[in-house]
């Protein structure tokens, strides 16, 4: 991210030329100060307005989470954040890459969420924003992205990562991280997994769990996950669905989570831990790998910081690179197409899909273990 002070200061030359400002907003800065004293935050007048529109709940997650981050860092400004100028939007995005660790989809998404209700300002005409200045456009033109996109995620030893879950103790927190690097699920698969999606042969959890293992792609197997596709399931990523062995280590760590889940009536399995209901926003999974194991992980400036992915990339890695398993039957564990996206594929390959009981020995028998 490049230091935009001098570009600023020749924008501002031009505007006394021509008799325009390059911060058209500032004169309004106390009119959105009264709007939120006496009518409301304007951000969340235009996501009442989307609510309105039925949006995902993860999709309002996103939107609220891009308006308080922006919030947060205008706080130190003294400026609204309805009335910012582009030279604020640039640099919460150095702050939010450099400061947060946040990388590239995570920074675009925040702005794009901020840009729609921007917008949303422009079209209604009460609010003072006019159509020739958004900043958060301007501030995504003038972003220096492929910065973020030479940085790589760290290369961890099983050693590693085998030191790094003997330090972690919450039973909540073990999970979550060896679903993902033991199935490579991605974060959102993990906070849509419901209780019928999983089958442990286990009594007290079919007693206790009225749905446990009642999936149609399960009801004749045992000691497996189902992934359902996105199609099935909203919110899930892959348009494949797929059904993955769980392995010794993985059963008695649900086993030993699902023992003490909290006890709500909801079919997820995992829960926020305020109200008990579905997790909605894809930081608070992020937060389990900042806390477990990024702070566990030394890193450099050319590395990408640790969150969910991390789990997804380990388990690529270790299934291609290490057991140099078939490219397919790797496809099929992550949920990507058949053919195409790895390299050298063939016309062939389009015809080759895998399914559970190909990949069912193979994955039991040479999955790493964690010893625990």
């Amino acid at each position: 991210m490049s230091d935009n002070t001098s570009e600023s200061h020749t924008l501002e030359q031009v505007g006394e030329i021509t008799g325009k400002t390059a911060d058209p907003l500032k004169q309004h800065n106390s009119d959105f100060k009264e709007i939120e004293n006496k009518v409301g935050d304007p951000f969340q007048i235009f996501l009442e307005e989307e609510k309105a529109g039925n949006i995902r709940p993860s999709t309002e997650a996103e939107y609220e989470r891009a308006f308080r981050h922006f919030r947060e860092f205008m706080s130190s400004n003294d400026r609204h954040p309805a009335c910012a100028r582009t030279s604020h939007v640039v640099d919460f995005v150095a702050h939010e890459h450099e400061v947060k660790g946040n990388e590239k989809p995570t920074i675009k998404t925040k702005l794009q969420k901020l840009n729609s209700a921007f917008g949303y300002f422009q079209r209604e005409a009460p609010f003072p924003q006019e159509e020739e200045y958004n900043p958060f456009n301007n501030a995504l033109h003038k972003t220096n992205w492929s910065e973020q996109e030479r940085r790589e995620l760290p290369d961890v030893s099983l050693e590693k990562i085998r030191a790094i879950f003997d330090e972690i103790t919450n039973i909540r927190n073990r999970i979550i991280i060896l679903l993902g690097l033991k199935l490579g699920m991605r974060q959102g698969e993990i906070r849509n997994m419901q209780l019928q999606d999983i089958h442990i042969n286990k009594e007290e959890l079919e007693a206790h769990y009225a749905a446990f293992g009642s999936h149609p792609q399960i009801q004749d197997r045992e000691n497996v996950i189902c992934i359902p596709p996105r199609m099935e399931r909203k919110g899930n990523k892959s348009k494949r669905g797929r059904v993955l062995p769980l392995d010794d280590e993985l059963r008695r760590a649900l086993l030993d989570y699902l023992l003490i889940r909290p006890d709500c009536g909801e079919p997820w399995v995992f829960v926020s831990l305020t109200d008990h209901e579905h997790i909605t926003d894809k930081d608070r999974l992020n937060q389990v790998w900042r806390d477990e194991v990024a702070s566990r992980i030394e890193t450099t400036e050319r590395h990408r910081p640790i969150r969910s992915h991390f789990g997804r990339h380990w388990f690529t890695t270790y299934w291609r690179i290490e057991e140099e398993l078939d490219r397919n039957h790797v496809k099929y564990m992550r949920g990507d197409k058949p053919g195409g996206s790895y390299n050298n594929s063939e016309a062939i390959d389009e015809y080759l899909h895998p399914e559970f009981e190909h990949i069912k020995e193979e994955y039991l028998n040479r999955i790493f273990k964690l010893n625990i």
